[in-house]
Order: C-alpha cells, then sequence, then structure tokens
C-alpha cells in the first residue's frame, strides 16, 4: 500500500511538471483570431483558437519540419503557432483599440473559429513598392 501510494505521487509530480526545462517564455498572439494547430502547417487540426493578446507558453523543439513555426502551450493544448504570429510585448489589438464596435459584432465561437482560419492563410508580407 506505502509503495503504491508513493508512486501515485510520483506519477502526479511527473505529469505536472509539463517540460518547465524547456520553455522558452511567454509570449502573446498579435493577430485578431488564429489558432493553435497540432502539426506545423496551416491546414492541420485546431486544437483551439486564439484572439490578439492571448499568452502563449512557447517551448524549444528540434524538429526541422517545423521551421517558421513554434512548439507552444495554451492551455491544456499543445501544439504549434506560426512564429510571425508570436510578439515578446502585448500587441496593439484592434479588440482593445475599438472595443465598442468590437463588442457590437456579437460573434460566435463558430464565426470566430473560421476568422482565425482565414487569418491562418494569409501570407503577410510588406510591399518594397514607393
Amino acid at each position: 500500500m506505502r509503495y503504491l501510494l508513493i508512486a501515485l505521487v510520483m506519477s502526479f509530480n511527473v505529469m505536472g511538471k509539463e517540460g518547465t526545462d524547456d520553455l522558452v517564455g511567454i509570449f502573446y498572439f498579435n493577430q485578431i483570431f488564429g489558432h493553435l494547430h497540432k502539426s506545423a502547417t496551416v491546414d492541420s487540426t485546431s486544437l483551439t483558437t486564439l484572439s490578439c493578446g492571448f499568452p502563449v507558453k512557447v517551448f524549444k523543439t528540434d524538429a526541422k519540419d517545423s521551421v517558421g513555426w513554434e512548439l507552444a502551450s495554451v492551455g491544456e493544448f499543445k501544439g504549434y503557432i506560426k512564429t510571425e504570429n508570436l510578439n515578446d510585448k502585448m500587441p496593439a489589438c484592434f479588440q482593445s483599440k475599438y472595443p465598442k464596435f468590437f463588442n457590437g459584432l456579437t460573434l460566435d465561437i463558430a464565426e470566430i473559429w473560421f476568422w482565425g482560419r482565414l487569418y491562418d492563410q494569409y501570407i503577410m508580407v510588406k510591399a518594397k513598392v514607393q
């Protein structure tokens, strides 16, 4: 009985650490909406939807197929987010600049999910034309 209790306590201790040694830091999502993906592609399954300013834990990864993507944790989910969608400081979000307008939209969860998928498909570049 004593050994069972020790094994149970040790298993909870191991499960609770969640790889704190490989934590890079806490970053903020910088797009109006987006997704935490199951794998490092825009077409992969969405684990959860994020909105601008949401804090995200970023972890080290050695995966060669995740270039341009960060291994991240949001709540109970662990997946991938595009590197370009993360800031080390809180971004100036549309939702906080225009709260009356944004709250007047009354978006439901399905609409937020679809807007997030649309933002995942965008390719953001700066024009060099003057």
